[in-house]
Formats: C-alpha cells, structure tokens, sequence
C-alpha cells in the first residue's frame, strides 16, 4: 500500500467515533423523504441497440438521398424554365413591340454612349411600367383577332396595360436592351429545395406560419405584412416602379447584366438598381443557392460568385459542382468548357482585387487563394510557388495552382498514360474492395502495402496515349488480354472496332484474332469491374469475319424457326389429343 493510503487511513483513525456516529445519524435522518431514480440505458454492446442504429442510419441515408434528388429535379425545371424566358427575350415580335412603345428619341440617341442610354432606358421603363402582385391569366379576356402567337399572348397584355410581375418585367426590360442593340444577359436566381434543413429554419418556418394564422383576414389580397410597399389599398392596386425605393425590401429573383467597356454591371429595373451586387443579392430570397446568367446566344454561366463574397456560405447548399455544369451543358447545349473557365477566371481576378482574407474560413472557398489545409486527399500545389502572403503563419498560394491526382486507371480512361519513371506523389489507401485473403497475405508479408494502395499522378506526369499497329494479324493488347478502347483514338492502327453480337465466337471458329474492347469500368462493392463493348480486328479480316458472322446469323435464324416449328407442332397435337381425349369421356 502506498503512502497516501496510509495518510487516509491515519485520518480516519484520529477520527472521534461520537462525532462520527452524529454526523452519520444527521444525514440518515435528512434522506429518509428523498427518492433515488436510477435509469439504466441500453447495453452498449446489445444488438438490439445496434440493430436499431443501422436502421437510423439507413433510414437517414435515405432520406438525404431523396433530398438530394428533390434538390436535383428542381434545379432542371428551373434552369428549363430560365431558357424559357431567355428565349422570349430573343423573340423578334417582343423586340419589335417593346419599340413600338419606346420613345423615338432615345431610339436614335448614340450608341457609343452606354451609360447614358442604360440610365434613359432605366428611367423611361420605371415611369412607364407598374408591378402587378399577379401574373395575367391565360384564361382571362382573350381577344379573337389578336396576331400575336400563344406564347406571347400574355407579354402582349404585359405591354398593353404596362403592369407585370417582376421577372415579367426583368424579361421585358432585357428584351428592350437587346433590341436596341446591348450586350446582355438574363440573370436569376434559382431558389430549389434545401438540401438539409437546419433546427432554426425549421422554427422560423413555425412562427412564419403560425403569424400567418393570427394575421389571416387583415392582410389585403395578395399582400404581406413583410412588403406592404407592393399594395397602395385593399384593391391590390399596381405600383409604378419609379415609387419602389432601393432600400425597401423585395424578393426579386431576375434582373440583368449588362456589358460596358469589358465589365457586366448589374440592372435591377424593378428597384432601380445599377452595378450594385450587394443591393441585388439582399433583393433576392434567401439564401441565395446558384445564380445564373443566360447571353443572347443561349450560353448559361455560373456567376453565383460574383455576388456571393463568401463562398463557403452557399458551398453546402448546393450539389456536386460537375454534374451542376453537365446538367447546365445539357439544358444550354452552345456553352462550352471554355466559357466556364473564362468566368472562373473573372470571378479569381475579382478576389484577387479584394485582397487575402485574414481567417482560415473565409479562405476555405476562395475562388482564388487557397491554404494546405483545405486541400481534399488527392490534391497537392504545384508548385509551391509564388507565396502570395500568411495567415497565422501559413503560407497562401494561388488557387490556379491546386492540381488534383489521379490513378493510373482514371488517366488511361482520359486517354492518358504515366509517363516511365514518374514517382507518386501520394498514395490513397483503399478501405473498400481488399479481400481478407489479400489482408491475411499482407500480415504475413507475401504481398505489399503497395499493391493494396493506389499510386496517384498528376497530369504533367502523364503523356497522350499512341495507340499501338497491328502486325501479322494480330491486335495488340493490354496484359489481360483486352484492348483498352476508352477513347476512339485509343484504337490500334489498321483495326476496326466491331460491335456485333456473337463476332468472338465466329472470330474464334475461323482462327482471326478478335480480342474484346474494355470501354468503361463499373464499380461493384468497391471492386472495378471491366465493361467490354464488341471486339478489335485487323482491317483486313473485317469483310472476312462480317460474311462469315451474317452467314453464321443465318444458320442461327434458320435454326430458330425450326425449332419454333417444332414447338408450335407439339401444342397442336397436345391441343388434338386433349380434344379427343373429351369426346371418349363424353361417349
């Protein structure tokens, strides 16, 4: 027994045995009325528990999936919809009209004067137009013998009692900036389903609606109490647009760019608002999720950027960034790769001009400096160089010089190979797809930490890949036995790829070498599987094989209505004996 035991027991032993019998009897006396609850929770080790927790974690798994997808769905209709309305903008007929009802002398004023005819046009549309709470209905009065097409009916009433909703009257405005000859583009913000909502969104959507419930019949039709600015009386009469103060509150989702001297300024015609982003992006709902810009020439680009400052405010509000942009390449086919890459770069020059951020979180997102720290697994910068400044002793490089690293498989999948003698740079440890017999031979030293783990490269360290010549007849291969035919240029020279059903087995009869193309991998419980799509053969052995393999699909069709004969056969006797089989049973 160590010293300190022995100090507590002496103090116990000097210890009076009266006052320690008193102060005993003292507090049994004081806990008789008192109750003592003892809760025992689950057993950490139960199954029940752990059952119960891998339905929780399945049934939350689910969820964010649908979640995901809800936020999926509702991001193409409106990105649908934004092309929808970029095309009216583009409408001859709306141009034509739109001028019909535009002064003449501004008409004829110089073009060489942006500003000045963007302030005339702003100012004349804001006197002249009036913000409607509603949109017009396309059942409402109709006019027989009106020219115009059915779908721009509703912009022809738009224009005639010059009243509409804001992004009727965002839309009209681009379609005079267009017709009078300015480069343009359609801005909007898309507003889809959250993807996680927060403990305190979800209270203020309780209080929101139970407001509501409470403030139900004094509120005029179509009116809030958060914008009362929009209804003059209890009639729901228009406001001209020249009376909406900047500094009142309103959710306007679509304004317009406009391009001066090599800048895209910002127009909120609604508002009055002229190249003030912060003003435009506390005008749309909240939070803002994606805003996107559309040209006159149908190219869609993400300048969510350009109004955002901090962007790790929105980067967990929004979905994968690659599928967001081949979704919008889908719905906005002219965009190309460079014209994202052109307003990435708009958007870098743009921070860069604010300066580093003092804190790790407001350079987490950054579109143009970036720290080792935020740096995903398979991300290195190269070079290391220019240090562009510290924060808290960490060094600042530019974004530009984030490279991602990639397997030799992705590389060969791009149509890229490792170049010999290249060292990786980091190596990615696979926690998936290692069979236990692979596990037992690593402990036993017979297989190497190497052949589990996936050596990463950088593309400077890769090459374009040279497809190989056949020779003698024969197809080069890769060391399974396959052709690698990821890309079409990937194809060896003097060989024709052939997609055919059933060619190997003839190429096999006929003694021609036909090895089978891999076009793609498929992932299956975190093991690739190779997905082969026809068979390479040599040129010269192509007409060769096709005749012998139609010859082939003859004899296979023939065969097939043969058999087909016989079977039809045998149901009719069946058919004939069952019949006769009924009339003897009857007799």
């Amino acid at each position: 027994m160590d010293d300190s035991s022995d100090d507590d027991l002496e103090d116990v032993e000097d210890l009076d045995p009266h006052i320690a019998a008193q102060h005993l009897h003292t507090r049994t006396s004081a806990g008789k009325n008192q109750e003592i609850h003892i809760t025992l929770g689950p057993l950490e080790n139960s199954n029940e528990a752990k059952e119960q927790q891998r339905i929780k974690k399945a049934i939350d798994s689910q969820k964010r999936k649908e979640a995901i997808d809800l936020h999926k769905y509702q991001l193409q209709i409106l990105a649908a919809s934004l092309f929808q309305l970029n095309r009216i903008c583009n409408d001859d007929i709306l141009q034509g009209l739109i001028l019909s009802v535009y002064p003449d002398s501004f008409i004829t004023e110089k073009k060489k004067d942006a500003v000045g005819a963007i302030k005339n046009k702003l100012r004349w549309f804001r006197e002249s137009f009036y913000h409607a709470i509603e949109e017009y209905s396309e059942t409402g009065e109709e006019d027989e013998s009106d020219p115009l097409p059915p779908h721009l009916s509703i912009w022809g009433k738009v224009l005639k009692h010059r009243k509409g909703t804001v992004p009727q009257l965002a839309t009209l405005f681009t379609t005079l900036c267009r017709a009078y000859g300015l480069e343009t583009r359609l801005v909007c913000s898309l507003q889809p389903c959250r993807l996680k909502k927060s403990k305190k969104r979800k209270l203020e959507d309780t209080k929101l609606t139970n407001t509501n419930k409470k403030s139900k019949g004094n509120i005029g039709k179509g009116a809030t109490k958060e914008d009362p600015i929009l209804i003059e009386d209890d009639e729901s009469t228009p406001c001209l647009l020249s009376q909406l103060l900047p500094s009142i509150p309103a959710e306007t989702n679509v304004w317009t760019e406009i391009k001066i001297k090599d800048n895209w300024r910002c127009v909120d015609c609604v508002r009055g608002i002229v190249d003030q982003p912060e003003l435009c992006l506390g005008n749309a709902t909240q939070p803002v999720q994606y805003v996107l810009a559309v040209s006159e020439d149908m190219k869609v680009f993400e300048v969510t950027g350009r109004y955002i400052q901090e962007w790790r405010s929105v980067a967990s509000l929004r979905v994968d960034e690659t599928w967001w942009r081949e979704t919008l390449r889908i719905y906005f086919p002219n965009t190309l790769s460079e014209d994202f890459d052109t307003e990435d770069k708009n958007l870098a020059d743009m921070a860069i001009k604010q300066g580093i951020p003092a804190s790790f979180g407001a350079l987490k997102q950054n579109k143009a400096f970036v720290l080792e720290r935020h740096l995903l697994k398979n991300q290195i910068i190269h070079p290391k160089e220019p240090v562009l400044g510290f924060v808290k002793s960490e060094p600042v490089y530019p974004r530009k010089n984030v490279c991602t690293l990639h397997s030799r498989v992705y590389w060969l999948k791009k149509g890229r190979i490792v170049k010999e003698g290249e060292v990786s740079l980091l190596k990615k440890i696979r926690k998936t797809g290692c069979k236990i017999d692979q596990m037992i031979n690593l402990d036993s030293g017979s297989l190497s930490p190497e052949d589990i783990n996936t050596k990463l490269f950088g593309e400077w360290q890769t090459e374009q890949y040279t497809a190989k010549a056949t020779k003698n007849g024969q197809v080069p291969v890769n060391e399974y036995g396959s052709v690698d035919l990821f890309q079409p240029f990937m194809l060896p020279k003097g060989s024709v790829h052939l997609q055919h059903p059933g060619l190997g087995k003839v190429a096999a009869e006929l003694g021609i070498h036909a090895p089978k193309a891999i076009v793609a991998f498929e992932f299956r419980m975190g093991v690739a599987t190779p997905v082969h799509n026809g068979v390479v053969v040599c040129q010269e052995s192509e007409d060769i094989l096709i005749d012998a393999w139609r010859e082939h699909q003859k004899i296979a069709d023939d065969q097939k209505e043969k058999e087909k004969k016989i079977v039809i056969w045998r149901h009719w006797r069946l058919l004939l004996q069952k019949l006769l089989t009924r009339e003897l049973v009857r007799s």
